[in-house]
């Protein structure tokens, strides 16, 4: 989802790298032999220059990454919150669709959770929080659990559930028992993108 991020991340993480392990070298040579030679100076230069060389092309390069990345169409500017990300074309649209409808549901009175580990990417750009919802994973569901989540569920009016279709795979730390019984018990009333609709 972020090559060139990954790239420039890569490229001045061994850059520090390569450099510590220049610098090491060069002590540990340094501190082996004693004399001041002639050798010694000549290592000691070289070491230096290799040294300075390395970090201007890191340098260059880097610059030549964030410009790529500047440049790059896939940078997004007007998702509230995500701005200056690179998101590929179908994530984009997915939370474009899904953002605008979680704001259209609230407008017209209802209340929508997205129960997945990604509800989050979608809840933001409406500017909407759901505590114990939009980081839904196993762990993350408050002090009481799937029975809490489930009690809160009965209790809400006016809401809507979104879950993943069967045909996307689910996070590993999905609380399965929880969506399974959402599933078999509440009615699914459409679609929209990865999701199944239901409400009670």
């Amino acid at each position: 989802m972020f090559p060139i991020a990954d790239k420039v991340h890569f490229v001045i993480g061994s850059m520090c790298a390569t450099i510590a392990f220049i610098y090491l070298t060069y002590k540990i040579f340094m501190l082996t032999v004693k004399k001041e030679t002639k050798m010694k100076q000549i290592i000691r230069i070289y070491f230096e220059v290799v040294a300075k060389i390395l970090l201007i092309v890191g340098g260059i390069y880097s610059i030549y990454l964030t410009i790529g990345y500047i440049e790059n169409p896939e940078r997004r500017t007007d998702i509230a919150h995500f701005k200056n990300l690179i998101i590929d074309e179908e994530i984009y649209e997915r939370i474009q669709e899904l953002s605008s409808y979680i704001k259209e549901q609230s407008e017209n009175g209802k209340k929508v959770y997205v129960l997945d580990a990604t509800a989050a990417t979608y809840q933001i750009p409406a500017e909407k929080y759901n505590k114990n919802y939009d980081m839904f994973n196993r762990g993350n569901l408050g002090g009481k659990g799937q029975n809490g989540i489930l009690a809160d569920i009965e209790n809400t009016d006016n809401l809507l559930l979104l879950i993943r279709k069967d045909t996307y795979k689910k996070n590993w730390q999905h609380p399965f028992a929880l969506t399974d019984y959402i599933v078999e018990n509440y009615k699914k009333i459409g679609e929209i993108n990865i999701f199944d609709i239901y409400e009670k």
